[in-house]
């Protein structure tokens, strides 16, 4: 049913937040209402994930695609998507969901801290209709809350990739809070370009404040909003 119905999967995964149409805002005892209408297929569909679901840790895949309706300010880049996510192995496959104009996809990679090693998903192509899609789902994830890193985002309307200031803006957010960004991974270390980045996202951002600087990097209007 997940996988092959968009309309009822999609409704399944409304059924995990609160709707706010235009103006309206649902109360909690209509979000409850509604979730109770799905509390059985959440409950069968975590479990599912959770028991008979693979170690991302032990998958051979370590790169996953996903699109998204618009293209949304981001606080952070690792975190746990707590409503099922579906995602896939194959850009061309997430690029087909995609709203030409306003869609996004997003590349995400396995957390490597020690808790998001433990990150379980379910390989859904054994039981879809459209098994070439390659689809996963993700429930849930890690206590610390970062299950998955959202390590670049692609503008379909440009066809551009933002990997390379997606890389920068979160060594950066790291370094503020104080952790460690290559604990795990020798390929997280921080390079020249990161260097770079960061330095002219500063810097457009203090030019923007003052009105004695004209400083513009260049850089696209959404990276310098996530910055912001």
């Amino acid at each position: 049913l997940y996988c092959d119905f968009m309309k009822l999967s999609y409704n399944f995964r409304n059924s995990f937040r609160k709707l706010c149409i235009d103006s309206f805002y649902e109360t909690d005892n209509e979000f409850k209402s509604r979730k109770r209408g799905y509390f059985h297929w959440t409950k069968l569909m975590t479990e599912c994930v959770e028991i008979y679901g693979e170690w991302i840790s032990a998958s051979q895949n370590d790169t996953f695609y996903t699109g998204i309706c618009n293209k949304y300010i981001f606080n952070k880049f690792s975190a746990n998507f707590i409503s099922p996510i579906s995602v896939t192995t194959e850009l061309s496959v997430a690029s087909m969901y995609c709203d030409n104009k306003k869609g996004c996809i997003l590349e995400l990679n396995c957390n490597t801290s020690a808790l998001s090693l433990f990150v379980k998903y379910f390989n859904c192509a054994f039981i879809s209709n459209y098994s070439y899609e390659n689809e996963f789902v993700f429930v849930g994830g890690c206590i610390n809350g970062e299950s998955l890193n959202i390590s670049s985002i692609r503008c379909i309307k440009t066809n551009q990739n933002y990997s390379c200031f997606i890389r920068a803006i979160n060594i950066f957010i790291r370094c503020i809070n104080g952790q460690r960004v290559d604990l795990f991974d020798d390929k997280a270390k921080a390079t020249k370009l990161d260097y770079t980045v960061i330095d002219q996202l500063i810097a457009h951002k203090i030019a923007l404040n003052d009105v004695n600087h004209d400083y513009d990097n260049k850089y696209p209007r959404y990276i310098n909003e996530t910055f912001k």
